[in-house]
């Protein structure tokens, strides 16, 4: 089986599935107090696999501590989209989505 070419190069951790923009901005959101203005970017973020591992390297650059053990709580984020839902999201990631679930679908 193949697999679609819209999943191609994904890691496949769930917070790979949203738009990185999107997801930066509810990063961004939740860690608002820790980030203390300082706001990461795509453009920004070093390069790597995954917006979860690319975002703690960033926080570590940046000497920016979430937590005692360095990084951040992706569960912390899951919390905030969950609680401040937007009214839409980026089509990519509902495509994305979609096809996910079109694949878990075969198995």
């Amino acid at each position: 089986m193949s697999i679609d070419p819209l999943l191609s190069g994904f890691i496949l951790s769930i917070e790979d599935l949203f738009d990185l923009k999107f997801y930066l901005d509810h990063f961004s959101k939740t860690f608002e107090k820790q980030l203390a203005g300082t706001i990461p970017v795509e453009g920004d973020l070093p390069p790597g696999d995954g917006a979860v591992e690319r975002l703690e390297r960033w926080l570590k650059d940046k000497s920016i501590q979430t937590r005692p053990n360095g990084g951040f709580n992706n569960y912390v984020v899951a919390a905030h989209l969950s609680s401040h839902a937007p009214k839409a999201f980026p089509v990519e990631t509902l495509k994305r989505f979609e096809v996910l679930f079109k694949i878990n679908g075969l198995f």
